[in-house]
Formats: C-alpha cells, structure tokens, sequence
C-alpha cells in the first residue's frame, strides 16, 4: 500500500487535503522452470488498485477513506486423493 497526503491549510481555518492511496495485491509468483534445455519464465500477476481525490475540512475534523476493501476467494477442493478425480 503507498499512501501519499499533500495538505493545504488555508488561512480561514480549512485544510484541502490532495490524497493519492495505490493498493497493489500480488496473485501469483514469478517461476521458472526449465525442461529439455528451454527455459520458461512465468512473470507474477499483479492487481492494482487505486483512489485520488483532494478533500476540503475544517481544522479537528475527522476524514475516513473508505471503499478499497477487496474480497478474495481461493477455489480449493476437497476428497480423496485420486479417488475425488474419477469421473461419476
């Protein structure tokens, strides 16, 4: 996660906030395998994603960035080894 805040305060007692947040998510690792004298080179999958925006408040306000929570689901199977694989 890379966070950057550039703050502004304004002489009437506001601060402009510019915010830039870049969440990166890696999905899988780089590998090489090499197999008859050719060598195979899988890069890693990467996701990104990110938010910017300049946000305006009184001086003691609070702000809250919200909505960059991601869900991830793995698929997984379960069974017998090799028995699970027979076709019914």
């Amino acid at each position: 996660m890379i966070l950057s805040i550039l703050p502004r305060i304004n002489s009437n007692g506001y601060i402009t906030l510019a915010t830039s947040l870049i969440l990166v998510d890696l999905q899988n690792i780089a590998r090489t395998e090499i197999q008859n004298g050719e060598v195979t080179l899988q890069l890693p999958l990467i996701t990104r994603r990110s938010y910017s925006g300049v946000v305006t408040s009184k001086f003691g306000d609070t702000l809250v960035i919200a909505g960059l929570i991601g869900e991830k689901k793995d698929a997984k199977s379960m069974g017998l080894p090799i028995l699970s694989r027979i076709p019914i």
